[in-house]
């Protein structure tokens, strides 16, 4: 899950301010395991744009390294749980399990709206194409057309990462971004509190 403070603060570590982006009208490809995050999608039944599949997957396994070029600025977008496809919110009172995460987007105590929890989409050209196997893996329509393009759905400890990562590039804003190669290896992985792992990635830019 991704830091209650948006993408758009990298900067001020980095030293400069961030622009604001406008909101995005996206609809999530749930091909692979982290593309399941979407705010303000449009219908696909008339051209409703579709986000690229993510960079890694459920087939990647501990080493992998993938990397790609940025193509557009990075955005933000609403993050949801995978299994449940709901709506991340921050939790404004104690949840009854400890949980910092609500699904509901007003808080179950006073009623009051709920800040969404927001993830980071920087999207990528890649020389990665799906096969057979990956595509039955993923339960991708192996007849869908790949073109290489692939997104980075950010949050977390990889969020931090990107955020060291401007201000060692001395970025000031995302368009800045685009045309600069994004490197993703999966180092290591920790448990949850849920039993499922979560992988640890190690995330570089380079120009």
């Amino acid at each position: 899950m991704t830091a209650p403070n948006s993408f758009q603060q990298a900067a001020q570590m980095a030293g400069g301010n961030l622009a604001a982006q406008p909101q995005q009208q996206v609809a999530a490809d749930t091909s692979g395991n982290l593309t399941a995050s979407f705010q303000g999608e449009k219908s696909q039944l008339f051209g409703g744009r579709v986000l690229p599949p993510s960079l890694l997957n459920k087939t990647h396994t501990l080493g992998t390294e993938r990397t790609g070029l940025i193509v557009t600025a990075p955005y933000d977008v609403q993050s949801r749980d995978f299994a449940t496809k709901k709506p991340k919110f921050w939790a404004n009172s104690p949840l009854p399990d400890g949980s910092k995460i609500s699904y509901e987007p007003l808080d179950y105590i006073t009623k009051e709206p709920l800040r969404p929890v927001l993830d980071t989409v920087i999207e990528l050209a890649t020389d990665y194409r799906f096969d057979a196997a990956e595509c039955a893996a993923v339960k991708r329509d192996p007849t869908l057309p790949d073109d290489g393009s692939r997104a980075f759905y950010v949050s977390g400890d990889d969020l931090k990462q990107i955020k060291r990562e401007i201000g060692r590039l001395g970025l000031h804003n995302e368009q800045e971004m685009i045309g600069l190669r994004l490197t993703v290896k999966r180092a290591g992985q920790k448990p949850t509190t849920k039993g499922n792992d979560t992988w640890i990635n190690a995330v570089s830019l380079s120009r």
